[in-house]
């Protein structure tokens, strides 16, 4: 007998897991750490947030609370809220997982 969707639930949490890629070119590590700063002093949604090298682009992997941004306006709110921090359109790229399944916080 599977027991995948029983073990799983333990594990189970109300956030979404994510990975933002932005292009490197425009977008320095150190201005997307000040962003993010910002941002998650501003909203408690966020649970988790790191910026990371990714190839040519900078990545920010993150845990957020799911019901604070409906799935379908996902991609839009991201974009605006980075959009209008960082002067421009800069995301490339990105990843959610809903909901995150957290082994260890």
């Amino acid at each position: 007998m599977d027991n995948t969707r029983d073990l799983l639930s333990v594990y189970r949490t109300d956030y979404m897991s994510g990975s933002l890629f932005f292009n490197g070119e425009y977008v320095s590590k150190v201005q997307l750490v000040k962003v993010v700063e910002k941002l998650v002093k501003e909203d408690d949604a966020w649970l988790h947030a790191v910026v990371r090298n990714s190839g040519n682009d900078i990545a920010l992997d993150f845990m957020y609370k799911a019901d604070k941004i409906k799935r379908e306006d996902r991609n839009a709110e991201f974009k605006e809220m980075f959009e209008k921090e960082l002067g421009g359109d800069y995301l490339n790229r990105w990843g959610y997982s809903d909901p995150a399944d957290v082994i260890k916080q």
